[in-house]
């Protein structure tokens, strides 16, 4: 079963105004079936700019683009074998989802322009998901979303800028968390009760918000809001929830008349607008079996997502149902399955007109014909419609009632046998579609110093940080783009001016800058001051760019705004500040510094100490008004006229007190610790080693003249009762106990013991995935000591086995047991590879060639005959046969699966059998007839020819061996007269016949 800032209100609105016009898609407006793109999430690099998301594939994605990046699951469950197994402890990053926009795309890793301001973690099963907007669009045609496979699909996002009108209705049903299988077909009349179970011999339970292991698919339990399945014997799956509980699965009290062995129904996930968190309705859990009719539970319902600013409903309905088990068993008495749970409806837009429905109910439970004492299947709790106004619009009408319960038929009096109905779903009001707009550390931007200038100056600004720069508010400037501005205030005031920096990847940051106009400059050097002897004073001016302090004795850095005073020696000192900036007149301003001495106070009042090793003790000092104490170890506190030291060892602790001026110098108080000596403790046993599941007892003995010892272990997880000697230990993971035994005295001593718990073994699996179709393979199991194999293999028992001949694909899982007795299993899938070849006979002239190739999925040739070919290993070659020819091709594929195919070229034997010479032609020039040819449409199986010409002396006047050469009427240079000449021809072909011709030829002009 698949399972795991700009505050600045004109920025936010000019960031929204771009998404809506930078990505409406302008296809057709027309829409219906499956609208959005997806794929897995298996990497983010958060830290990148932009964010990195490395995705399964980015095929169908691209840059402009809107998205949802959603996590499926993550949650953490309690997993102790009692009723509360299966509760979310914590749901990490389940649910988490935001809109994003792409800024690039580099294989199959895309870039966010904006960093997500909530957290993911891929082995959640996350999912990026590609929104395309419309105008106006209407639905005239079913919207769905492809089904929840275990890492995409199972929801719907749509979003239009202005009306989404629906002739149609939105439909996610049965699309959400996977229902349990049923139980291998198992009985041996023992009534199980267990929560949770690694053996299929109960019905698998509901997927959830968890990613489970396999020791705890099956079995009563429910898996968050995945349903538990039924436990032997015979009982039914409980139903899967999301905003309600789904129901629980009915008991068979034929054969388990005490009850409780019903699944578990899924719990109500919790919504609200602070964790802003959305899930995929439950599954049900699979029934359990021995009659081999029981049935599995169904699969929950997906998420629907619409955002726009009006909605016409049309009477239409926005659709998130749990599936209902309606197969009906036959007349036996196995157990059936749970119904899905609702799923999630957010719907963010301002108006509607028309009549809208919204259903998320939750499927009903499986009925069973048997008997009276034959149990229903537990119903799906209803989903959640979650809308951004303050109240639902009264033309909105909801559906979220949970499941019903299923119920035995066989006498008409339906009786649940223990099956509960889903609890209904509910609404919530004020949604905010998380939108990511997070600027924050995209880039190192700068807008420079704020600047400080006089009426009628000016301001140069310069930006950094990036590639481009665009400045706001305009006023004043003398450009808002580039790096380098001049601002021209002409007024009183402060003029604040923001800068956005683009960066080379395409992230964005923003800086500012405040230029401040006065009419003059006004110094400020600060306070007088009174400090202590020794005490170093920073001073800081203001009211200028750039400052001047004098006399510079005992300054440091006397031409900054801030400057360091490190006279020691008590007295006054006065200083004068001068502060300017660019062609205002400098300003100037007094400060006046009194050094006071610094006395020794008298610090009374403590006194030495005996404590317990661990114990605490109380020290009080006077003489001063403020106190700071050092070392920090071992005390509760560092300031203070008392601290609580609670020190190891023999400590001196150093107190500083600090007279009414402020002034303070040091004291030091030894505290003495007598320490008591620490009771005996012995624990058993000091280490084992445990199978997962198991339980160890642990004992502490302690010894003391202090008694009685009392004892405390720790960590309490997995622990009867942490507070006596004797405890039993059922930890969930290898753990480390300690035991405090503390007497009477206070004294205490601490003994830890190991309890290593035994990992599942981890098998793998080895042998050829993919082998040629009909043929057996041979797999190698390892990780364990003992293996068992199904389908049946041969031996069925061994580490390496082969299967049975393989003509289509099958899955083979193999068993293992460990020398601890612990067991778990591996999959391997084995897919037959078949080699396709196809080809066309041809058909050749004698002397002709002609290209011979084979098609199909091959990489590995061999031609036979060879002779005659070009290429014997090639898909495509040159056959060139002077006989009819039958070629056999051996086509081997990557895999080593070979095929023979076999290709004929056929041989027309014709030379020279339409050899023609014209009896006349006329060399004038005017490129029509103007030479003589040998024609022959078989010219290439010509071996050679003799061809000559005489006039009507006997005189040859032309002679040629080669069949492409013609006569053009000249001889010796000169141009023949028109005249009757003879010709004499003979060819002799490939095949070995001759042809003897003589005939007239006139020359004509």
């Amino acid at each position: 079963m698949m399972r795991k800032l700009l505050s600045v209100r004109g920025i936010k609105f000019f960031f929204v105004f771009l998404l809506f016009l930078s990505f409406i898609d302008t296809r057709a407006q027309n829409i219906s079936g499956i609208i959005n793109t997806y794929a897995s999430v298996t990497a983010i690099d958060s830290s990148s700019c932009p964010v990195n998301i490395t995705l399964s594939s980015a095929a169908g994605y691209n840059v402009g683009d809107t998205v949802v990046i959603i996590q499926m699951k993550g949650a953490t469950i309690d997993v102790t074998n009692v009723s509360t197994f299966g509760n979310v402890l914590n749901y990490g990053d389940a649910g988490n989802y935001e809109f994003g926009i792409i800024s690039k795309i580099t294989g199959s890793v895309v870039g966010l322009k904006y960093r997500l301001f909530r957290s993911y973690d891929p082995t959640g099963l996350v999912q990026l998901i590609r929104v395309p907007y419309y105008n106006s669009p209407t639905v005239t045609g079913t919207l769905t979303a492809p089904a929840w496979n275990g890492s995409t699909g199972g929801v719907l996002v749509l979003q239009s800028p202005g009306t989404i009108t629906l002739n149609a209705n939105i439909d996610v049903s049965g699309l959400g968390f996977n229902g349990g299988s049923t139980s291998v077909n198992f009985y041996n009349g023992t009534c199980v009760s267990n929560y949770f179970s690694g053996s299929s011999n109960n019905g698998q339970k509901g997927e959830g918000i968890v990613d489970d292991g396999v020791a705890y698919d099956y079995a009563k339990g429910k898996l968050a809001n995945g349903a538990g399945g039924g436990n032997q014997v015979n009982s039914s799956g409980g139903g899967g929830g999301n905003y309600g509980t789904g129901g629980r699965g009915g008991d068979d009290l034929n054969d388990c008349p005490s009850g409780a062995t019903g699944g578990d129904g899924g719990i109500n996930l919790i919504y609200s607008s602070a964790a802003n968190k959305i899930f995929l309705g439950g599954g049900g859990g699979g029934g359990q079996q021995n009659d081999n009719v029981g049935t599995p539970g169904v699969n929950g319902a997906g998420i629907i997502i619409i955002k726009a600013n009006t909605i016409v409903g049309n009477n239409q309905t926005v659709r998130a149902d749990g599936q209902t088990q309606t197969t009906t068993i036959g007349g036996q008495g196995d157990g059936v399955g749970g119904g899905g749970g609702g799923g999630a409806v957010l719907i963010s837009a301002p108006i509607y007109t028309g009549t809208l429905n919204v259903s998320a109910v939750g499927g009903g439970g499986g009925n069973t014909p048997w008997n009276t004492i034959s149990p229903g299947g537990g119903g799906g709790g209803g989903g959640v419609l979650w809308y951004s106004g303050a109240a639902l619009p009264g033309n909105i009408n909801t559906f979220l009632t949970g499941g019903a319960a299923g119920i035995e038929t066989a006498d008409g009096n339906a009786h649940t046998n223990g099956s509960v109905a889903g609890q209904p779903g509910g609404t919530l009001n004020k949604l905010q579609l998380p939108q990511s707009t997070n600027t924050s550390n995209m880039g190192s931007s700068s807008a420079g110093p704020n600047q400080l200038v006089c009426q009628g100056s000016v301001a140069p600004l310069t930006a950094s940080g990036g590639i481009n720069y665009t400045w706001s508010p305009a006023a004043y400037l003398s450009s808002t783009t580039g790096a380098n501005v001049i601002a021209s205030p002409t007024t009183i005031g402060v003029y604040n001016y923001t800068v956005s920096v683009t960066s080379a990847n395409g992230c964005y940051s923003y800086a500012g800058v405040a230029v401040t106009v006065v009419t003059s400059l006004t110094a400020n050097a600060g306070s007088d001051m009174t400090i202590c002897s020794g005490t170093n004073l920073t001073l800081n001016g203001s009211g200028g760019q750039s400052y001047n302090w004098s006399p510079s004795t005992g300054l440091i850095n006397p031409t900054n705004y801030t400057t360091t005073f490190t006279i020691t020696a008590s007295g006054t000192y006065n200083y004068t500040l001068t502060a300017s900036s660019g062609s205002c007149t400098p300003s100037t301003d007094g400060i006046m510094i009194t050094v006071n001495p610094n006395p020794l106070p008298t610090l009374s009042g403590f006194s030495n100490a005996t404590v317990c090793l661990g114990n605490s003790t109380s020290i009080t000092v006077t003489g001063a008004t403020s106190y700071t104490w050092s070392p920090s170890k071992g005390l509760n506190t560092v300031t203070g006229q008392t601290v609580i030291a609670s020190p190891t060892v023999s400590t001196p602790y150093s107190v500083t007190g600090s007279d009414n001026n402020g002034c303070n110098r040091t004291s030091t108080v030894l505290i003495s610790v007598s320490v008591n000596p620490l009771p005996t403790l012995i624990v058993s046993p000091a280490s084992i080693t445990l199978c997962t599941g198991n339980s160890t007892m642990l004992s502490a003995i302690g010894t003391s003249a202090a008694t009685p010892i009392s004892y405390l272990w720790q960590p309490g997880t997995g622990l009867s009762n942490p507070a006596v000697p004797v405890v039993t230990a059922s930890p969930t993971a290898t753990m480390s106990y300690t035991v405090t035994g503390t007497d009477q005295n206070g004294c205490y001593k601490m003994a830890t013991t190991n309890i290593s718990l035994v990992s599942l073994p981890i098998i793998s699996v080895s042998g050829n995935e993919t082998i040629c179709s009909g043929n057996r393979a041979t797999l190698t199991a390892s990780g364990a000591t003992t293996y068992t194999w199904l389908p049946v293999t041969v031996p069925a028992n061994g580490q390496t086995v082969t299967t049975s001949p393989i003509s289509s694909t099958i899955t083979y899982t193999v068993t293992g047991k460990d020398q601890n007795g612990c067991t778990n299993t591996a999959n391997i899938e084995i897919t037959p590879s078949a080699i396709i070849a196809t080809s066309d006979n041809a058909t050749i002239d004698y002397g002709q060639t002609v290209v011979v190739s084979i098609s199909g999925n091959g990489t590995k040739y061999s031609w036979t005959p060879s002779t005659s070919l070009s290429c014997n290993s090639c898909s495509s070659t040159i056959a060139s046969p002077t006989v009819t020819t039958g070629y056999q091709i051996i086509v081997t594929n990557d895999n080593g699966c070979s095929v023979i195919d076999s290709v004929i070229v056929y041989v027309i034997k014709n030379c020279g059998g339409d050899i023609f010479i014209p009896d006349a032609f006329s060399p004038n020039g005017d490129t029509y007839n103007d030479v003589l040819y040998l024609k022959s449409k078989s010219e290439r199986c010509i071996l050679y020819v003799t061809f000559e010409i005489f006039d009507r002396w006997g005189n040859k006047v032309f002679e040629t061996s080669d069949p492409n050469q013609g006569w053009d009427g000249t001889y010796k240079g000169r141009k023949m007269e028109p005249a009757v000449f003879v010709y004499a021809l003979q060819v002799v072909s490939m095949d070995g016949s001759t042809i003897n011709r003589k005939g007239n030829i006139s020359l004509m002009k």
